[in-house]
C-alpha cells in the first residue's frame, strides 16, 4: 500500500471544508505517535474543534468511520474498498452486505493527487450522495 500521507488527510479536509461541507477525519490513536510538530499541531486543533476523532489503541478505525458516517447520512472519502470491513462485519453476523454495498457504491468517492493538489473523483456526484446516504440512515 501507499505511505500514510499526514499532509494529504490534511490537505482533503481542507478542500472540502473551504467548500462548506461538514467534515471529520478519524485516526487510529497509533498514527499520532511520531509525527512532525507542525502536523501534530494542527492535528491537535482539529481535535479541540471535534473535526478529528481518533480511535482506541486495538479497535478497529473503518468501525468507527462507517458507523458515524452512515448514522450522520455522510459521504466517506477513501479509496479504501472496505473489503476487510465487510468481511469481518459479515463474519460476526451484523451487516446486512447488499445494503452496505449499495450504501459504499453510492457514498464512497475516491480521490487522487496531482502533487499537493487534491482531486476527487470527478464523476462522483455529492448531491445525489447525500441524498442516498440520507434516504438510507432514515430507512435504517
Amino acid at each position: 500500500g501507499q505511505k500514510y500521507s499526514y499532509q494529504g488527510v490534511l490537505i482533503a479536509f481542507s478542500f472540502f471544508f473551504q467548500r462548506g461541507f461538514r467534515c471529520v477525519i478519524f485516526m487510529p490513536e497509533s498514527r499520532l505517535r511520531d509525527v512532525d510538530r507542525s502536523v501534530k499541531d494542527q492535528l491537535e486543533l482539529l481535535l479541540a474543534h471535534g473535526l478529528l476523532v481518533i480511535t482506541p489503541p486495538g479497535d478497529y478505525d473503518d468501525a468507527y468511520l462507517v458507523d458515524y458516517t452512515r448514522k450522520q447520512g455522510g459521504v466517506v472519502v477513501s479509496n479504501d474498498q472496505f473489503r476487510d470491513y465487510i468481511r469481518q462485519e459479515a463474519t460476526r453476523g451484523i451487516l446486512k452486505e447488499t445494503s452496505f454495498k449499495v450504501w459504499l457504491e453510492s457514498c464512497r468517492c475516491s480521490y487522487t493527487f496531482a502533487g499537493n493538489e487534491f482531486l476527487p473523483n470527478p464523476a462522483f456526484d455529492f448531491d445525489r450522495a447525500i441524498e442516498e446516504s440520507v434516504r438510507q440512515t432514515s430507512n435504517g
